[in-house]
């Protein structure tokens, strides 16, 4: 029997490999698009911000996507920020010049330069000291002005079969609460890795929903700030974070059927900081594991709730059967009484 299982398990994983090897050979490809490139311009003018810094934009406004200055959003995008939006604050490197006094060394050795009188030769020199300011800056939900340019990632579509069990399956499957909300700023869903929950845009099409909250689930599988669930936050980047979730994502969402590749291709290479996309091949053995993990969880659970469906289907269809014969022996009933009325009728 473990023998069985144990060539189920590695079959998956073999299928796992097989799915993680297509992303890595669409995203390749796309690497070389002019749409990618052109991305890759705008971008490069937005901050690369601090670990710490991508801690206090999650923890002020989780569903951020791209933040700027109000004047960046102006002079370099084309963008206004709307009235009465509350800034993200930030800090910001603001050094400072200082004079301060020391010993001069000698620039062939290295060592103190010493007086006639053996006394340390002093001198003034200017340093650089590091300090930081507090700085405001906003999302790009919070602008309006000029569209962005993208890579062609528009809303998946469509519908999944046995969409409600598998909704299901990933509600039991997850071990935070998911709530499905109107999220203002245009995400389709966020994990706050603080109140440690999901939400999810609701009205999204049933493949869209399930590839996001997928996505989600698998943020809060890998990058959890709560001790014993997944990898602290703050020892990754955002992007390699990012090209993570959706990896698994896509994996996981096209076990189940759901082809995501137009969608995760895009977003993926958007995420990824160079064009060998190093950070994705660092992660793979962590994306191909939590992929095999949850495919494996949603599995047992896709199968618990078919057991369970199925002695109320039974049942269901047991009424429904009872319920036909009724109708027809009543049906009989009144078709034999209006022939014995015929029969009196013709006597």
């Amino acid at each position: 029997m473990e023998e069985k299982k144990s060539a189920q398990d590695k079959s998956q994983y073999d299928k796992v490999k097989e799915i993680t090897e297509k992303l890595e050979a669409g995203i390749r490809d796309l690497f070389d698009s002019e749409n990618y490139k052109n991305w890759l311009r705008t971008m490069s003018r937005f901050h690369s911000y601090s670990v710490n810094n991508t801690i206090l934009i999650h923890l002020q406004k989780p569903d951020a996507t791209l933040v700027a200055s109000y004047l960046s959003w102006q002079r370099n995008f084309g963008r206004q920020v709307n009235k009465g939006e509350q800034a993200i604050r930030i800090l910001a490197p603001a050094p400072y010049k200082k004079k301060i006094e020391t010993d001069r060394l000698d620039p062939a050795t290295g060592r103190v330069v010493l007086d006639s009188d053996g006394t340390a030769v002093k001198e003034v020199r200017e340093i650089l000291v590091p300090n930081y300011k507090v700085v405001n800056v906003f999302d790009v939900s919070q602008t309006e002005g000029k569209e962005l340019p993208t890579i062609g990632v528009d809303e998946l579509d469509g519908s999944v079969k046995d969409y409600a069990s598998l909704i299901e399956a990933l509600k039991k499957t997850c071990p935070v609460p998911i709530g499905f909300e109107n999220i203002r700023s245009g995400a389709k869903g966020y994990f706050h890795t603080v109140e440690n929950r999901i939400a999810i845009q609701e009205g999204m099409s049933e493949v869209q929903t399930v590839k996001t909250l997928i996505h989600e689930m698998a943020h809060q599988k890998l990058h959890s700030l709560h001790p014993g669930e997944g990898e602290p936050e703050e020892k990754l980047t955002r992007s390699r974070k990012e090209v993570e979730a959706e990896s698994v994502a896509f994996i996981v969402s096209y076990h189940y059927g759901i082809d995501t590749s137009d969608y995760s291709f895009g977003y993926i290479a958007g995420w990824s900081d160079g064009k060998d996309n190093k950070e994705f091949k660092e992660s793979l053995s962590r994306i191909q594991k939590a992929a095999d993990e949850m495919i494996t969880d949603i599995d047992e659970r896709v199968e618990e709730l078919r057991r369970e469906f199925e002695p109320k289907q039974s049942t269901l269809q047991n009424l429904k059967e009872k319920k036909d014969l009724a109708a027809q022996m009543r049906s009989e009933s009144r078709n034999h009484g209006m022939n014995l009325k015929q029969k009196e009728v013709a006597r």
